[in-house]
Order: structure tokens, then sequence, then C-alpha cells
């Protein structure tokens, strides 16, 4: 008499494949993260980066920095905020215009460089690394320095005397720093000159009307800010079409364990 084939029984769901189940929710959740954020500045050095997830952090903006490799950021925002994220960052003349050092001033796409343009480099790089100190400085948006070097032509019967020009903006309530430490520091830094030979000009950005908070948006039961709105609805509806998926799986499986318990009696 042949054998009665035993009926199968569907397994459980192994371990393995819940894990992929929750490793594909992770990634979606992630892209759908990813796909709403978006970069307001890119190649900034680690302060600058710091400087502008602060200032937009004061301004309202959940931004993040990101690194790039070698050495540089970049800095991403809700898409939503995106505009408001240019407008702070402009407040505060961010990001800082790249500057010449002295480096990369002398001798620059020159062959055999003559006496002039190396004068002229050392001018520009002295001038780039002055506005970079200044730009350290909290409360400082830009720094626009210009020299002129004592001459040192040998046959000349009168030393021509050097001069320099340094042009401050600050968003503070007052400088950030004093018109005489900043002589010094200039006269220090080029050989020859005197603080009595450099003319700063400190000049206090205009105050901007203060913004408006952005408007709160609802979303369900949330409330968050309205650039937030879009990625919220984008995550929630990621985790809803999951909760779906894995509802009809349990349920075809109920079904599936329920009808091999009606075989078997």
């Amino acid at each position: 008499m042949p054998a009665v084939p035993a009926h199968r029984v569907p397994h459980a769901p192994r371990p393995g494949l819940r894990a992929s189940w929750a490793t594909a929710a992770l990634a979606l959740v992630a892209t759908a993260l990813v796909a709403c954020t978006q970069e307001v500045a890119a190649g900034l050095d680690e302060p600058d980066a710091n400087r502008a997830v602060a200032t937009l952090a004061r301004a309202g903006v959940d931004a993040k920095r990101e690194a790039e490799g070698g050495g540089t950021f970049r800095v991403v925002v809700p898409s939503g905020e995106a505009s408001r994220a240019l407008v702070a960052m402009a407040d505060e003349g961010l990001p800082h215009p790249k500057t010449v050092g002295v480096l990369e001033a002398v001798g620059k796409n020159q062959l055999v460089p003559t006496i002039e343009s190396e004068r002229a480099g050392l001018a520009v790089g002295l001038a780039g690394e002055l506005d970079r100190t200044f730009m350290r400085l909290d409360g400082v948006v830009v720094a626009r320095t210009h020299l002129v070097l004592p001459g040192d032509a040998p046959l000349r019967e009168k030393k021509e005397r050097g001069s320099a020009s340094v042009l401050l903006s600050y968003s503070t309530a007052a400088p950030p720093v004093a018109e005489a430490d900043v002589k010094r520091v200039v006269a220090a830094a080029v050989s020859g000159l005197a603080p009595e030979d450099v003319t700063v000009v400190l000049v206090p950005r205009a105050a901007r009307a203060p913004a408006q908070a952005a408007g709160l948006a609802h979303v369900g039961p949330f409330g968050v800010a309205a650039g937030s709105a879009g990625t919220l609805r984008l995550v929630l509806a990621v985790l809803a079409s999951l909760v779906g998926l894995l509802s009809v799986a349990t349920i075809a499986l109920t079904l599936r364990l329920a009808k091999a318990r009606e075989a078997r009696s």
C-alpha cells in the first residue's frame, strides 16, 4: 500500500529574513532623508563649516556638516529651508572667500619671476594672510587688507615708505578688535612698516530686520517647522508602506498555517 505523503507545514520566518526586512526599512528611511536635503555650501575647511552650522542653528535651521574627503566639508539643510539658510549665511559673510597666502602668491605661474613680480606677489600673499587672521575674530564678516611694501631699491637716495589699509566689517554691537590693535598686527607682519602707516576702517554691518519664525505645519498629530513637513510626510509614508507589507505577509502566513492545521485534522 503506497505511503501517504505527509503534509508540509510552513515554517515560521527565519531570523535572517526578519533582519533583512529591518535592513530594508532602515535603507528606505535613510534614502528618504537624504533625498530631502540640499547642499548650501561645499569645500569648506573645518572652522568655516562649524561656523556655518552654528550660524544656521541660531537662525533656526537644522544644518549638518558632512565630510567630503581631503579635509573639506559641506553643509546640508532640509530642502524646504535652503532659501532661509542661504540668507542667514549671506548675513554673516559665509562662506568666506578663499584668500591667497604667501606660498601661493610668490612666483605663481612664472618660470623666471622678476623682482617686481616677487614684491607684488609678496604683498598679495601677506594681505591674504592678514585677512585670514582677521576673519578668525568673532563678529568679523568681511576683512580686506591692501599693502604697499616699503621700497628697498639700493640705488635710490630716499627709501619709499610703505602703507597699508584695512577694512573690517563686523556684525557685533561693538567692534571686535580695537583700531590700535589692528595697526600693531599689520605693522608686525610687514617689515619696515610702522603702525602710523596703517589706515583702519571699521564698518558695522547693517542689521537686517529679524526674520519671522518659520510657521508650524501639521502632519497628522505632529507639529513641525514648515520646511521639515515634506521630509516628515515622506518618512511617514515609507513607514506606513512597510507596515502594510508586513501586515499582508502576516495575514498570508496565518492563513497558510490555518489551512495546514485543517489538513492535518
